[in-house]
């Protein structure tokens, strides 16, 4: 039995709050309690209100509807032949108007896409077995003949004349600058200049050829719709 005084009082604290404490245990149990019954009763209700997708993950995806347009690949999914070049005009074969001419593409091992086909000859050689091709296209220039130094040519020793203009499919021009001796010297020179830069080309749009190898000139046109990025200084 106790008699110091402050024992007495720690243990009057004791008898005061005792049943506070044990209320908490209490609460404390049952929650503990409740909340594996919860989890399971949640993972329950999941796989009963979708039985099928376990089912619908591990199924395998054979069906063609599921399989993806040949067009629609990535680069490095395949290996495209290099297109056939015409030396007259140094760009591909079959080059349609669009800019685009037909090229070969062979698939990786194991991919296949709607529109494939059974490959005539290995394109890269590594495969063992023969494996599939699709039809695809290729940039070029659509050329009709005009060729660059014969422009320059007539427009530098001759175009106070319009033969440049004529030679490029511009008769209106060609007269206007014949009857006015190149208008009066001006339309030659800007002639001169717009032809070199390749900034006037043929009337039907076609790409000059050109007599060697080297850079071709690309205009790349601005308009409302073109997005200018640039860093700051």
């Amino acid at each position: 039995r106790l008699h110091h005084p402050f024992a007495k009082i720690i243990l009057n604290q004791i008898r005061l709050y005792s049943p506070a404490f044990a209320c908490l245990l209490l609460f404390l149990l049952l929650q503990l309690t409740a909340i594996p019954s919860a989890s399971a009763s949640a993972s329950s209700s999941s796989s009963a209100a979708s039985p099928t997708s376990s089912a619908t993950a591990d199924w395998p995806s054979t069906s063609k509807s599921s399989r993806l347009s040949c067009d629609q690949l990535r680069p490095g999914q395949y290996l495209c032949s290099e297109p056939d070049i015409n030396p007259a005009t140094q760009q591909a074969v079959n080059c349609s108007k669009e800019g685009f001419a037909p090229v070969l593409c062979e698939l990786a091992d194991n991919l296949t896409c709607i529109g494939d086909f059974l490959c005539p000859t290995s394109l890269s050689g590594a495969s063992q077995f023969p494996n599939r091709c699709f039809q695809s296209t290729t940039a070029c220039r659509w050329t009709n003949g005009k060729q660059f130094h014969v422009a320059v040519l007539l427009s530098v020793f001759t175009g106070f004349l319009g033969l440049d203009r004529f030679y490029l499919g511009y008769p209106a021009i060609g007269l206007a600058k014949l009857f006015t001796f190149g208008g009066y010297g001006f339309l030659h020179l800007l002639d001169v200049i717009l032809i070199s830069l390749q900034i006037v080309r043929p009337a039907d749009q076609s790409h000059y050829v050109s007599p060697h190898y080297g850079p071709l000139v690309t205009r790349i046109p601005a308009s409302n719709d073109t997005l200018f990025t640039g860093g700051t200084s």
